[in-house]
């Protein structure tokens, strides 16, 4: 299959973070704060969007090259865990063979 791509994306994850170094947070009011905290839970679930393109080349490689966008569902993530925004964007190419 080749050409361009587009689907909804569902993601739901499960986990924590532990940092060597204190965590950072944007507080309620904006202010810049230091916490005594080396972890923090990132579980989540996350709705979004995924588009693309992919290239058949010589009938044996592929390339593809995609974006996509995620909007965290549930809560203010970055004012409770750092640097965990609200959107997750990924971008991403993908080289491959064909057998």
């Amino acid at each position: 299959m080749k050409g361009y791509f587009f689907y909804p994306l569902l993601k739901i994850r499960s986990s924590e973070v532990t940092s060597d170094y204190d965590i950072f947070i944007i507080n309620s009011q904006g202010d810049f704060i230091q916490t005594d905290r080396r972890k923090y839970d990132i579980s989540g679930f996350s709705a979004g969007v995924e588009l693309g393109n992919k290239w058949v080349i010589q009938d044996k490689f592929t390339v593809t090259v995609f974006g996509e966008a995620a909007r965290n569902l549930g809560g203010n993530l970055e004012d409770e865990n750092a640097d965990l925004g609200n959107v997750e964007p990924r971008l991403g190419i993908n080289f491959g063979y064909r057998f």
